[in-house]
């Protein structure tokens, strides 16, 4: 999993992400998230996003986003991240999409109990007239 020493790496990695593998669809609201001024609105709604859009995004993306929560919620804890461990459980969940092995004594949460998403992060895929999505 990624890890940040301080803001600045993390808005570093952000901007390092190809703007190319967002899809389509997702690329306007990750552009505004991205380029948001304020450090805490950016690094924690984009691992927020992230997350919300998950099964979108690829691996690289995860990493991103697992780590981007970890700063915001340790030592930070923006945005209720650190509120009843949402933080710690969106990483949980996102190590396990990534197959990355569970840490010691961990046991990886069935995605049913994942945090939900926050609403104003989900975008849906649009779909065409024959019934197939956009992007597939």
């Amino acid at each position: 999993m990624r890890s940040f020493a301080d803001a600045q790496q993390a808005r570093g990695a952000i901007a390092d992400y190809p703007i190319a593998n967002v899809p389509a669809f997702l690329r306007d609201r990750y552009r505004a998230l991205r380029d948001t001024p304020s450090p805490v609105d950016q690094i924690a709604g984009l691992g927020e996003f992230i997350y919300a859009n998950r099964a979108e995004f690829d691996d690289e993306a995860l990493e991103l986003a697992a780590g981007l929560i970890g700063f915001a919620t340790f030592p930070n804890m923006w945005h209720g991240l650190s509120q009843d461990g949402r933080g710690d459980k969106i990483i949980l969940a996102l190590r396990r999409d990534l197959s990355e092995e569970a840490p010691p004594g961990v046991t990886y949460p069935d995605p049913k109990d994942d945090p939900a998403p926050q609403e104003r992060h989900v975008i849906e895929k649009p779909v065409e007239d024959d019934g197939e999505s956009k992007d597939a």
